[in-house]
């Protein structure tokens, strides 16, 4: 499971630093590391999704040389916003899907 969220988090780092270029429209490029956040924190829960926006950030803090930790907290609390949002929205589905019933 680490291996995963490394590979796909460096993915995302290299995918923002070759492919981010060519995708900008109007000067404005896509954040792909905060695609990938979003997409794992939608697919595997809150943790997952806060630990890898926070090292997705991390590493794109680092590499812009700015001030670390401003985009590894964002990413982060995204990250685990999304995850719990849909956590919690999953819960009630199923719990509502069974309220009726008399299992």
């Amino acid at each position: 499971m680490r291996t995963l969220l490394v590979l796909t988090v460096f993915g995302g780092g290299l995918a923002q630093a070759t492919l981010a270029p060519a995708l900008r429209i109007a000067d404005v490029s896509p954040d792909i590391p905060l695609i990938v956040v979003v997409l794992l924190a939608l697919r595997r829960g809150p943790e997952f999704g806060c630990a890898a926006g926070f090292i997705a950030g991390l590493l794109q803090d680092v590499a812009a040389g700015g001030l670390i930790g401003v985009q590894a907290l964002t990413k982060a609390l995204v990250g685990f916003g999304l995850g719990t949002a849909v956590a919690a929205c999953a819960s009630r589905s199923h719990s509502s899907r069974y309220r009726g019933s008399s299992y």
